[in-house]
């Protein structure tokens, strides 16, 4: 019996099934009806009500309220920051995430990609100044192409591109600045691999930008990035790529070596 054949026989089909259904739930463009996920699924409408009622029993799914529909549960958010709370990474980067905040006194982020090529914010420390509403959420995912950290990452990741969203294979468009042409984006990571640091000019969200680096570990594999972010106004390009940029490679600094990385 082949390694791939053992391990498939170490597989509950139900689990994977109820656990394709919640990765669902979290994308559905809209309401996560029981007809929308029988057909996203491919399952039958029995088979997933089924599986949804039993994850409702554990709090992983609840319906929303005076419609029928299902969004993830609050036992979602409990294993998120459970999660969250054993990440070595995080651990070993608040202080400095907290000293770079007050160093800049603008926004810091933390983040990963995860498997789908998409960046995940593992912490986000608000900046002195307010500047309004701020899409990124700790524990919210958000597109690569667009963003400093997911940049910074797909860079180290060459040639691994994501995967185009749209039907015409371009990426899709946040605001008049986002990359969207694959061949752009391409020749845009290989300039950050080799200057080692990113940039975000208003590309996911007009009027904000961020200079973002990475974090190493051991192997010296880039296992997370940090940006600072802030609006255009009190973060130009001249102080991106000069003081934040400079605070912001102490930091990642200080952090890989935590994480066992030794700077050649």
């Amino acid at each position: 019996m082949s390694g791939a054949r053992e391990e498939d026989d170490y597989h509950v089909r139900a689990v994977v099934r109820a656990a394709e259904l919640l990765q669902l739930i979290r994308r559905a463009p809209g309401e996560a009806t029981l007809g929308w996920l029988s057909t996203a699924s491919g399952l039958s409408k029995p088979t997933v009500f089924r599986l949804v009622r039993t994850l409702m029993h554990v709090g992983l799914v609840e319906t929303v309220p005076h419609r029928n529909a299902y969004r993830l549960g609050v036992q979602c958010v409990v294993l998120g920051q459970s999660y969250l709370e054993n990440v070595d990474i995080l651990r070993e980067a608040r202080t400095t995430l907290a000293e770079l905040r007050d160093e800049t006194t603008e926004t810091v982020h933390l983040g990963v990609l995860d498997t789908d090529g998409r960046v995940v914010y593992l912490e986000k420390l608000e900046g002195h100044h307010a500047v309004g509403v701020m899409k990124s959420r700790v524990g919210r995912a958000v597109p690569a192409h667009c963003t400093g950290i997911g940049k910074m990452l797909l860079a180290c990741l060459l040639p691994d591109l994501p995967v185009a969203a749209t039907p015409d294979g371009h990426f899709e468009r946040f605001t008049p600045a986002t990359i969207t042409d694959p061949d752009e984006l391409s020749t845009e990571l290989q300039r950050i691999s080799h200057r080692g640091y990113s940039l975000d000019l208003g590309e996911h969200e007009e009027g904000v930008q961020c200079v973002a680096v990475p974090i190493l570990d051991s192997t010296g594999m880039a296992v997370a990035a940090l940006s600072v972010t802030g609006p255009a106004s009190r973060l130009p390009l001249d102080r991106l790529e000069h003081d934040l940029l400079d605070s912001a490679r102490g930091a990642a600094a200080t952090i890989s070596r935590r994480l066992g990385h030794v700077a050649p």
